[in-house]
């Protein structure tokens, strides 16, 4: 069985890609750091959906889920990005704080999950990973969402390693969504 690990599985997109990767029989590790109930009713109906809780605002808890649940982690078929933050700030009012929460959750787990998943999936010569970026990379961000946008635009820049893992069957991609 392969498996999938799903960041921000607890949001509508996140539940929408555990229900997908379910139904396509696959066992669905599902980070999550607060959830709603449909998230919740969803892991208790699925015997194949395991939730690894990790707040992402403090990068030491990455860190600290890839070490004490790195052969979960690391044993992921497929990687899907989808966790992110969102706050509303017009341009003029962003502060160093604002900008910096962005860059830590919307960027920075997925920067140490490809960093220690990728060379898993190349050696076991196969793997799958997926970022999902945001539509309003290709405008700077809505009025109050530079910050958003350009956390995700950061997400969009590949490793030079990609190429090498692709030699082995691991593909990585952005999907921009919107």
């Amino acid at each position: 069985m392969r498996q999938v690990l799903i960041t921000g599985a607890s949001s509508d997109i996140g539940i929408g890609l555990c229900r997908r990767y379910l139904e396509n029989g696959y066992r669905v590790v599902a980070h999550y750091r607060s959830g709603q109930p449909a998230f919740f009713e969803l892991a208790e109906m699925s015997p194949d959906m395991l939730l690894l809780p990790i707040d992402f605002s403090d990068p030491e808890n990455v860190e600290a889920a890839i070490r004490d649940h790195g052969d979960t982690i690391t044993g992921s078929d497929v990687l899907v990005n989808a966790a992110a933050v969102l706050e509303s700030v017009p341009f003029a009012e962003i502060s160093p704080d604002t900008l910096l929460r962005a860059l830590t959750v919307n960027l920075v787990p997925a920067v140490l999950l490809v960093r220690s998943i990728a060379p898993a999936m190349a050696e076991r010569g196969w793997g799958r990973i997926v970022n999902i970026s945001s539509i309003g990379v290709k405008f700077g961000g809505g009025s109050a969402s530079f910050c958003y946008a350009l956390s995700k635009h950061a997400l969009e820049f590949l490793p030079a390693d990609h190429t090498a893992w692709a030699a082995r069957d691991v593909f990585i991609n952005t999907v921009r969504l919107g």
